[in-house]
């Protein structure tokens, strides 16, 4: 029990025997007899209220508070203290004289209803504060939530650190496979590799839709300009490389794949424009004939896109 709904519980208690004391009834004019029921009271005719302590029944309010003090003060049997307000609630809630019972109009609802309310809320107020048992399981199964959470992200940590044996590479998708046929070709030579020329930006895929992968590839210029050759070595079967089906010209060139299909990015530049910020790009995006890659179709973009950039 938390310590709001431990004071809520003895105030309740303090209510309860409260009630005892207060004025239930207020008469006006004389009265010679007053039937409360089964309470039972003892009135003088020249008395103008009926307290709780003229009633046989106060000694038990009393009671049933000191014991709920007792009990709340110790912070035992919750389920205990929530049938103790219940009876508190039933205190609080007692049949009150009717009109005609005391021969006389009904009095106004604040004379009438000023104990009973008292008791009624008060007594209310503890038995809501007194049952924690839900917000008890609600926050185990937070704590349980949050543990399992910790687990799984301590489990992801691992996973996350073990290394993972390295994805098998293609003969076709490596650099130094494409090197090799570029210079077999006579498109490179090995000087040019010395000083800086390579093969960059790989991207293995099928680009023919035979089922074998095949390498699109950008070649770096060594300089400021950056790639400045673009071309398709077409995979066999086991990955090894077969034969070089594209190999162009190009300025700081970028490559990427679309749906299968080999696309190029260059910049545009206007006459006054740095080298380092051109106006705009032009993609092309070609396709495989059965032969050949030819150009599809172009068009241009204020900015490069993402794909190009990985």
């Amino acid at each position: 029990m938390n310590a709001v709904g431990r004071v809520l519980l003895l105030l309740g208690a303090a209510g309860t025997a409260i009630c005892a004391v207060l004025p239930w009834v207020t008469l006006k004019g004389l009265t010679f007899a007053i039937d409360l029921g089964v309470i039972g009271a003892s009135v003088t005719p020249v008395a103008q209220t009926v307290s709780g302590t003229e009633t046989p029944i106060w000694p038990i309010l009393v009671a049933v508070a000191v014991v709920v003090i007792v009990v709340g003060l110790l912070g035992i049997a919750r389920r205990l203290l929530a049938a103790i307000g219940v009876l508190v609630v039933v205190a609080g809630s007692t049949r009150r004289p009717r009109a005609h019972e005391l021969g006389r109009p009904r009095p106004s609802a604040a004379d009438r209803q000023r104990g009973r309310d008292l008791c009624r809320r008060l007594g209310a107020e503890a038995m809501r504060h007194t049952a924690p048992d839900r917000r008890l399981s609600r926050t185990r199964a937070l704590v349980g939530a949050r543990i399992l959470m910790l687990v799984g992200l301590l489990s992801a940590g691992l996973t996350a650190a073990t290394p993972a044996a390295p994805a098998r590479t293609v003969p076709v998708c490596r650099a130094a496979t494409i090197l090799d046929r570029l210079v077999d070709r006579g498109k490179l030579t090995r000087q040019e590799i010395e000083l800086g020329r390579g093969v960059t930006s790989v991207r293995c895929r099928d680009l023919t839709g035979d089922g074998e992968r095949d390498a699109l590839f950008a070649v770096a210029s060594g300089g400021s300009a950056g790639n400045t050759n673009f071309g398709v070595l077409l995979g066999r079967a086991g990955g090894t490389p077969g034969r070089l089906a594209l190999y162009r010209n190009g300025y700081k060139v970028a490559v990427a794949t679309t749906a299968g299909q080999p696309e190029v990015l260059q910049p545009i530049y206007r006459r006054d424009d740095p080298n380092c910020c051109p106006s705009s790009f032009e993609i092309r995006r070609y396709r495989w004939t059965g032969e050949r890659f030819t150009l599809r179709s172009r068009h241009r973009t204020k900015s490069a896109p993402k794909r190009f950039r990985a």
